[in-house]
């Protein structure tokens, strides 16, 4: 049933006391109560709920930490469902109600390794990577010019994965005189057509 408030936080607000008697109901069984806070728990970003949405978050931070070396992979099931319990703690502090009903519906382990499996959360990691500026438009530009400036200057890897990026050139077999190959392509594609 959906209410008529003017902004999206009190429908959550109201939506969340709702949440909050199912949680109470002496009715339903614990497992009942876990399918029906989760079919009803506001949607974040259009497509996931908050826990969802934090876990995202969560595996996001994860892929960075990989990336960036101080994680050789992602942590087990466990341990990022004690991150998400720790996320949820410090997001949501201030609103008991919403910290209670979110602490009650962490999911199993199952649940989450059935969400991250989706190709849809695999595009929501990597969107919300790119978004975070760690592969911006802005950075791989600069990282594509600074390759170039450096093919420019005689460095052939720094060529060769230039052509390559450019689509100019492809992976050939390997042989001896790989750089002399590579400087040659450069030049005939920097000056083909030019007199």
């Amino acid at each position: 049933m959906s209410r008529p408030f003017d902004n999206q936080e009190q429908t959550i607000m109201a939506n969340l006391e709702d949440l909050k008697k199912v949680k109470e109901s002496e009715h339903l069984d614990d497992r009942g109560k876990k399918k029906i806070i989760a079919a009803n728990l506001p949607k974040v970003n259009g497509r996931w709920n908050e826990l969802q949405n934090i876990m995202i978050d969560i595996e996001v931070g994860h892929r960075i930490s990989m990336l960036a070396g101080t994680l050789s992979s992602l942590p087990s099931l466990t341990d990022m469902l004690r991150d998400l319990e720790g996320e949820i703690k410090v997001r949501y502090k201030d609103n008991a109600d919403h910290l209670e009903i979110l602490l009650f519906n962490i999911p199993n382990k199952s649940t989450v390794s059935r969400w991250s499996k989706k190709i849809e959360w695999k595009e929501e990691v990597e969107k919300r990577l790119k978004e975070g500026n760690l592969f911006s438009l802005d950075k791989r530009a600069a990282m594509i010019e600074a390759l170039y400036k450096r093919g420019m200057n005689g460095e052939s890897k720094s060529a060769e994965m230039w052509l390559k990026m450019s689509g100019d050139l492809t992976n050939q077999p390997q042989n001896r005189d790989k750089a002399v190959d590579t400087f040659k392509q450069v030049s005939e594609s920097l000056y083909s057509g030019k007199e």
